[in-house]
């Protein structure tokens, strides 16, 4: 994707936080993200029965696109060390926040996931889950 390209996503998810619209809860208090997470994992169900989250204790976890971090948040509680990235700073605030309120460790980053920030030496395991989608813009 180009550099513009690149722009236009980062400008327009920090705009369109879709999150906003699952809960009736000010963005970013306790009851926003326990509505996030119940909301989550109803319309994705399947995710419970598929991701063992609780496979990767002792593990980095790296999630690509972690919006406000829910998914990443259930790797943590289940042992893993969780590093989430996201294009839009709005979702990195978000993120941040949302493992604060749960007393959850971990790193979060503002950067493309097509050019991941992290030095070559760096181990991470990845797991693809269903949530993971890709938006793009124009023909890139």
């Amino acid at each position: 994707m180009s550099p513009s390209s690149n722009a236009r996503v980062r400008e327009y998810w920090n705009i369109h936080i879709h999150d906003l619209d699952i809960s009736s809860h000010p963005a970013g208090s306790p009851e926003f993200f326990r509505d996030l997470d119940e909301y989550h994992f109803e319309k994705l169900h399947h995710l419970l029965r598929l991701v063992d989250f609780d496979g990767y204790a002792g593990r980095r976890v790296l999630d690509v696109g972690c919006g406000a971090g829910v998914d990443l948040a259930r790797f943590v509680r289940g042992g893993a060390t969780g590093v989430g990235v996201d294009a839009a700073g709005s979702a990195v605030r978000l993120a941040r926040d949302n493992f604060q309120q749960q007393h959850l460790p971990g790193e979060f980053i503002e950067a493309d996931g097509e050019q991941l920030p992290f030095a070559r030496k760096r181990s991470m395991r990845s797991t693809p889950t269903a949530s993971c989608s890709t938006h793009r813009t124009g023909n890139d």
